[in-house]
């Protein structure tokens, strides 16, 4: 084998910065007057849609309550349990994940862009339309009790 040895004693040429290239970012208001943002990347027919609202813990006046409800947007809706939204995902191949930050708070739905007909109605039924259904609560809860015992080392 070949070793290589370096001279620590010669300093390296310094290499010019690269800066990245970032694709363009484009904006656009839809007539409700809700800003849409959007970054054309890649060459996948695949989108990714963020719903982002102000709030997050940082608003809460109980802790957990803002990870608690975003967590169970998820859960199940008006016209789908937990389970048949999630076979619903499964099946269209998309996904949508809700998550409670400091100050925002994000639904989001991953997607082929031609299933956007089939796939947007689900996230907008996430976001307007959850069940909060008490049995899934309750489930949820003890999921989050049981993380943080782990987390405390109980």
């Amino acid at each position: 084998l070949n070793q290589i040895m370096l001279n620590r004693t010669i300093r390296p040429e310094p290499q010019p910065i690269l800066l990245p290239v970032l694709p363009e970012l484009h904006a656009h208001k839809l007539s409700n007057g809700i800003p849409v943002y959007f970054v054309q990347h890649g060459t996948q027919p695949v989108l990714e849609i963020q719903y982002v609202i102000r709030g997050g813990y940082s608003y809460e006046q109980k802790t957990g309550a803002s990870q608690m409800a975003f967590k169970m947007l998820t859960e199940g809706t008006q016209n789908y349990s937990g389970i048949e939204l999630a076979r619903k995902l499964d099946e269209l191949g998309c996904f949508i994940s809700a998550e409670s930050g400091f100050e925002a708070s994000t639904v989001s739905l991953s997607s082929l862009t031609k299933l956007l007909p089939q796939t947007l109605p689900l996230l907008a039924e996430v976001c307007f339309q959850p069940a909060f259904s008490e049995t899934e609560f309750l489930k949820m809860k003890d999921r989050m009790l049981q993380g943080l015992q782990v987390e405390q080392g109980k």
